[in-house]
């Protein structure tokens, strides 16, 4: 008898710790996969009136509550949030020179900057340079460049929700090049990183 009632407090314990075991695995949050992460290119052409787009489907769409940004301005390069109710925006600089390398690691130990819109920097101009620019303008030869290593960040939230592994989805854009005929800019291209759980 003494062991039957042993055997049943051992079965009892190993069963209590498995489903003890189980409930911690499933509390634990889901994060951000590399392994899921899609990029995509896109090239634009300027516009007078301001461009929406829609990342995820990586489409110019005419319906600005379903665009995450907006193109506007001076050759369609300044880039803000479509719906700043939805989604905030940052900007950070890296050492990697490509949107494929960028991983959540990155992201982690990354120093975001949030702001409500991204413009140009003038070099060499009598305007003082922009920190919150994602191109620059060479003031002397009258050309427009790509910053090196920078890179848009946007995701679901708010001015207090900051960057965390553990969002349901985030976006990277990269302006990778812009094509001049004289003054005027003929397209530019960006390519977009998308990270889901």
């Amino acid at each position: 008898m003494k062991t039957l009632l042993s055997i049943s407090a051992l079965a009892c314990a190993l069963a209590f710790g498995f489903m003890s075991c189980e409930k911690e695995k499933e509390e634990e949050p889901l994060i951000l996969s590399d392994n899921k992460a899609v990029v995509q290119s896109k090239t634009i052409v300027p516009n007078d009136e301001p461009i929406f787009f829609n990342i995820g489907d990586n489409e110019e769409i005419d319906d600005e509550t379903k665009a995450d940004i907006s193109l506007a301005g001076s050759m369609s390069l300044d880039l803000q949030l479509a719906n700043a109710d939805k989604y905030r925006l940052g900007y950070f600089d890296s050492d990697i020179e490509t949107i494929e390398d960028i991983k959540i690691a990155v992201l982690d130990t990354a120093t975001i900057k949030y702001t409500s819109k991204l413009t140009m920097s003038m070099v060499d101009g009598p305007a003082p340079s922009t920190p919150n620019a994602w191109y620059n303008y060479l003031f002397t030869s009258h050309t427009l460049a790509t910053i090196e290593g920078r890179y848009v960040i946007l995701f679901e939230g708010n001015e207090e929700t900051g960057f965390s592994n553990t969002l349901d989805k985030v976006f990277i854009v990269q302006l990778t090049d812009i094509l001049q005929n004289g003054r005027e800019v003929d397209n530019f291209s960006i390519k977009t990183k998308t990270f889901t759980k």
